[in-house]
């Protein structure tokens, strides 16, 4: 089969979609992707035996029109053009579409073109617009552009023409099938996983040491970074014999608030904002660390999505922390891997740190959380599934 995957974005680079094509190629199919082109890049390119298409990037036009040449509305003829020539040229018999903005366009062409629909859902985006809206101070353009009623209406009026949806985590597949009355067989989860492979069977071995926190991702206020940050302040200023450090690694609108706490409290010499590292980096700092955080503040959003960093820390062996999310905590819960904090609270955030100063407990933790990727979270499986999916014959 020829199959293309629909990309808002520029690629490369995005694990998620790298997965999904690669997995596709394996199976025997000829994959495309077309994606954004912010970049001014050129408009073909292969990797990894992968066709990369980017829509045209109007380079000679000012920065504003430019913007609204590339920007992913379904009804966007600069990307509507690109993709009915796609379908055409290369004969695309299935396109799946990564992320709400473009699948109207998907699903609107389909009976004209000859293809059938698959939606990788990668974010809840009428949840994730509703934390957006909780959790910040958005402008009208943003109010009226990432409007959670709007996205809802629009999420609605497509689910019902895909054929397929694969959703990050089981929250989210339930989310579709009570709210819509979804068939529970045209939804699988297929999370962000890693290979088991992806340490090369290395895993952080924990001794008595000072606590070494690491936090991999973006820096906005939904994370809350800042409340581990005041978390860790909050244990010094009780007991400055306990050594903790922390790791921040990422790059976002809040990582100046950070810096500012970081001042605030004088912890330079324990708190380190890197911005983005290059994978060997990260990886290093990996296993120099004996804490994996995700201390997000629970919101619609959180609780109906998964960070794949959760995953990597249990592959590392690293013990998670994070705040009472749902699905964080089931993971956690469930498989006995780290620990959660009762609320968003200092002071329960600082007890449930402190939980994991003992290196025979975040050993055991990290233990069970390794060996519950080797088992169940994998992309070995999650690939499984997405091929099933994609193979399986239907309207």
């Amino acid at each position: 089969m020829n199959i293309l995957i629909l990309y808002k974005e520029d690629y490369p680079w995005d694990v998620r979609v790298e997965k999904l094509a690669l997995a596709a190629t394996e199976a025997g199919n000829t994959v495309y992707i077309l994606s954004n082109n912010k970049k001014k890049l050129e408009r073909t390119e292969t990797i990894n035996n992968i066709k990369i298409l980017r829509i045209k990037s109007y380079y000679t036009l000012n920065e504003k029109l430019r913007s609204l040449a590339l920007f992913p509305f379904w009804f966007n003829l600069n990307w509507a053009i690109s993709f009915i020539h796609v379908i055409k040229k290369y004969k695309i018999s299935k396109v799946i579409v990564r992320d709400l903005p473009l699948l109207k366009l998907a699903t609107t062409l389909k009976k004209f073109l000859g293809y059938s629909v698959y939606y990788d859902m990668a974010e809840v985006y009428p949840e994730m617009y509703r934390s957006i809206h909780q959790y910040s101070n958005p402008g009208l353009l943003t109010k009226i552009i990432k409007s959670p009623w709007v996205s809802e209406r629009y999420e609605r009026n497509v689910i019902y023409k895909v054929q397929h949806t694969f959703t990050m985590i089981e929250e989210s597949k339930f989310r579709l099938i009570e709210r819509y009355n979804l068939d529970p067989s045209m939804v699988s989860i297929v999370s962000n996983t890693p290979p088991k492979s992806k340490y090369n069977g290395k895993q952080v071995v924990h001794s008595e040491s000072p606590l070494n926190i690491i936090y991999v991702g973006f820096l906005t206020r939904l994370r809350g970074i800042d409340l581990l940050i005041d978390a860790i302040e909050n244990i010094n200023s009780s007991d400055p014999s306990i050594d903790i450090n922390f790791d921040i690694v990422g790059e976002g609108y809040y990582k100046e608030v950070l810096e500012n706490l970081v001042r605030k409290y004088s912890l330079h010499n324990s708190v380190r904002i890197h911005g983005w590292l290059d994978h060997n980096e990260v990886n290093r700092l990996f296993f120099e660390s004996n804490i994996g955080a995700l201390p997000y503040r629970p919101c619609s959003h959180w609780n109906t999505t998964i960070p794949n960093k959760i995953f990597d820390y249990m592959l590392a062996g690293l013990p998670v922390i994070s705040t009472p999310v749902t699905t964080i905590g089931r993971i956690i819960e469930t498989s006995n891997c780290g620990v959660v904090s009762s609320s968003t609270n200092i002071s329960d955030i600082s007890e449930a740190l402190l939980k994991l100063r003992n290196p025979d407990v975040r050993q055991s933790l990290g233990s069970n959380g390794r060996n519950a990727v080797l088992d169940k979270f994998n992309w070995e499986n999650d690939k499984s599934i997405f091929i099933d999916a994609i193979n399986k014959k239907g309207p």
